[in-house]
């Protein structure tokens, strides 16, 4: 397995967590390359067949394209639920945001 990211694994995370998590990821046999993107994917009829990466080949038979997310905490601020010095959304020890801002909506 190949795994094409950005610049840092797990960017939201701090840079010593990433490189951990390279670390066990290549332990476990899969081939980091980070700051490569995929240039080209070849197909044979419907195929995948391989994909083309800084012009090496590598022949593979399925790829998976994934995305970050990232939640948009400024609805749910702007409603009156509080937010965490990072921006996450702020709960208690049951995951409970103690806001009634997660719940008008669902109510309304």
């Amino acid at each position: 397995m190949t795994l094409f990211e950005g610049p840092q694994l797990l960017p939201e995370y701090s840079a010593g967590a990433a490189a951990q998590a390279g670390r066990a990821l290549a332990a476990a046999g899969v081939d980091v390359r980070l700051g490569v993107g995929v240039d080209e994917v070849a197909r044979k009829g419907k195929k995948v067949v391989a994909l083309r990466a800084r012009d090496v080949r590598i022949d593979t038979d399925l790829v998976l394209i994934t995305t970050g997310v990232r939640p948009r905490t400024e609805i749910f601020a702007a409603a009156g639920g509080g937010l965490g010095p990072d921006g996450s959304i702020r709960v208690d020890a049951r995951c409970a945001t103690g806001s009634t801002a997660s719940t008008r909506r669902a109510s309304a």
